[in-house]
């Protein structure tokens, strides 16, 4: 978090050199909001222009990311609502649903317009649909580790979508996130989505230290071309 995140009102007003915070909040609007602890004989203020990182563990997350919102065009809500599902909550939908939720029952009323949280809104619930039409999906077949149903196993089928991705096969992660590819992979072998997305995201961030896998798959397709 950035030092200067939390400020008492009257180091605030004596590092702006202002009388009143009626007076700072004239000259500098949308910039500060009250984050006075109900009970306190202290008045604190966050800069909500300070420079910060806001995780999603911290109480004032909510509020940095509505504000983010704020700063946005109404097109690019998806976008950014996207990004966060995969980054910030790992492709955890049902918890970010309830984060979004709660968000926008806090700050409907105060910060974000109609058409503000009627954008998100909708997009809950086109996620919410999504996720029924993905679980219709599963179930068709019934797989189990090293099953042999497939040529592959989950790890090396996981290992194969990250180099397909790297060599441009199809779209990279810029474009195509874990979650969607390791939904797009489960449909083609039955493995779980989320453990391929998970595994998938493991190989990312390892960048493939260990090569057994790998070794495995290109042994596999050279006994394919083969065949």
């Amino acid at each position: 978090m950035g030092q200067n995140l939390r400020l008492r009102e009257i180091e605030l007003l004596e590092s702006y050199g202002k009388a009143s915070m009626e007076e700072l909040l004239q000259e500098k609007p949308n910039r500060f909001v009250n984050f006075t602890i109900k009970g306190s004989q202290t008045d604190v203020w966050c800069d909500t222009w300070a420079d910060h990182v806001a995780e999603k563990v911290d109480s004032t997350h909510d509020m940095f990311f509505v504000y983010r919102l704020l700063l946005l065009d109404l097109v690019h809500y998806e976008s950014f609502l996207n990004y966060h599902l995969e980054r910030t909550f790992e492709g955890n939908l049902k918890e970010y649903l309830k984060y979004l939720t709660l968000t926008l029952r806090k700050w409907q009323d105060s910060l974000l317009d109609e058409k503000q949280s009627k954008t998100i809104l909708e997009w809950i619930e086109e996620s919410k649909k999504e996720e029924t039409q993905k679980a219709a999906r599963k179930g068709k077949i019934k797989r189990e580790r090293d099953d042999n149903k497939i040529a592959l196993t989950q790890e090396e089928t996981a290992v194969l979508i990250y180099f397909l991705q790297k060599e441009r096969v199809f779209l990279n992660d810029e474009y195509l996130n874990n979650t969607d590819a390791g939904e797009a992979f489960s449909i083609l072998t039955g493995y779980s989505a989320e453990t391929l997305r998970q595994k998938l995201g493991q190989f990312k961030s390892e960048r493939l230290r260990n090569k057994k896998e790998l070794t495995a798959v290109f042994n596999k397709l050279l006994l394919l071309q083969t065949a």
